[in-house]
């Protein structure tokens, strides 16, 4: 029984291990090269600031949600690395609010049904754009719904159950899918 393959001295061994070596070391150069590219930074600093931009936008709701657990505002200052004055102004010029999101001749059957609903927090001040931003950004997370089907999101300071009517904020929009 003959072998096809040749026999490998210790020579050609060594000078395919040196040459392996070889390639993994500019390999690793290569991929530091791009680790350390400006555009790559960028990349990845646009990553990061986009994350802290989402946690930043969920700060109040949840300082709001840890002071109703039962928090202590220097526990919750603590916790998130702020000041106690910061927790403070926060709990002051914020508002829980309710809202829900409502489909007309969907799935659930002719007419306006519920689709979601949920509780928020947004700045005390009474300014549209500010209820504005927050329906915008409930009817981009609700998904395919709202682009599937006439949409109206209702928006009420509180976190109780309250009539259509009493409604801080309505909006309403047709299909965009």
């Amino acid at each position: 029984m003959t072998d096809s393959a040749p026999i490998l001295t210790a020579d050609d061994f060594v000078e395919q291990l040196l040459a392996l070596t070889q390639r993994y070391t500019e390999t690793q150069a290569k991929l530091r090269s791009v680790e350390d590219d400006v555009n790559t930074r960028l990349v990845k600093a646009g990553m990061r600031r986009r994350q802290w931009k989402q946690e930043e936008r969920r700060t109040p709701s949840l300082i709001f949600d840890a002071k109703a657990d039962g928090c202590t505002v220097g526990h919750i200052a603590i916790i998130l690395d702020m000041t106690e004055s910061y927790v403070r102004r926060v709990l002051r010029e914020y508002v829980r609010c309710s809202w829900r999101l409502d489909l007309y001749d969907s799935k659930a059957g002719p007419g306006w049904h519920v689709w979601e609903a949920g509780e928020d927090v947004m700045p005390a001040v009474e300014d549209p754009a500010i209820a504005t931003e927050l329906a915008s950004r409930i009817l981009t997370e609700a998904g395919r719904g709202p682009q599937k089907h006439r949409a109206r999101l209702l928006i009420w300071r509180g976190s109780d159950e309250q009539s259509d009517e009493t409604a801080v904020y309505t909006h309403e929009q047709e299909a965009t899918a």
